[in-house]
């Protein structure tokens, strides 16, 4: 890849890629079109699905060795999660009232059309619900027993949401 520096630190610099010289083998293609469109709320949406687990049992045991000094572990595989849907906390943006996703590596919020990394349960909420004077706006969903929840930097009575929606 080419890449751009975007941060400079004494330990430490980010670089995002400017350009893919040569695609590995397990690169692939984002299934989400708002990946083009500036989204960063699927940061690894250009890695093929299989190849993820590798790459996080290697951050984990990287972060052990480097802060911890602690030798690597077996690290067992959990189960892959699904290609889509499988986000069940989504920290958004609000914009006139409406969630939205923000750009990669940016503040900038990013208005999308498909919410294609939310658990189904967070739907309704992101397309009927409105946030009224919030700036910030977590929603979190559990996955088996289907409770939902909205925390914000609002004021409750402004909002609108579907019913059975808990604020906090």
């Amino acid at each position: 890849v080419a890449g751009e520096l975007y941060e400079e630190r004494k330990r430490f610099a980010k670089v995002s890629v400017a350009a893919v010289l040569e695609a590995s083998p397990t690169r692939s293609s984002p299934a989400c079109v708002e990946v083009a469109r500036g989204c960063g709320g699927c940061g690894w949406a250009h890695i093929h699905h299989s190849e993820q687990l590798d790459l996080k049992a290697s951050m984990v045991e990287q972060a052990l060795g480097r802060i911890g000094k602690i030798a690597a572990p077996e690290i067992a595989h959990a189960e892959p999660l699904a290609r889509t849907g499988f986000r069940t906390t989504l920290r958004a943006a609000v914009v006139d009232g409406q969630a939205a996703l923000r750009q990669a590596r940016a503040q900038t919020p990013v208005m999308i059309d498909g919410w294609l990394v939310a658990h189904p349960l967070h739907a309704a909420v992101l397309t009927e619900g409105r946030f009224g004077d919030a700036t910030d706006v977590t929603l979190r969903v559990g996955a088996r027993t289907g409770p939902q929840m909205v925390t914000t930097n609002g004021h409750p009575h402004t909002y609108h949401l579907p019913t059975r929606v808990l604020v906090v």
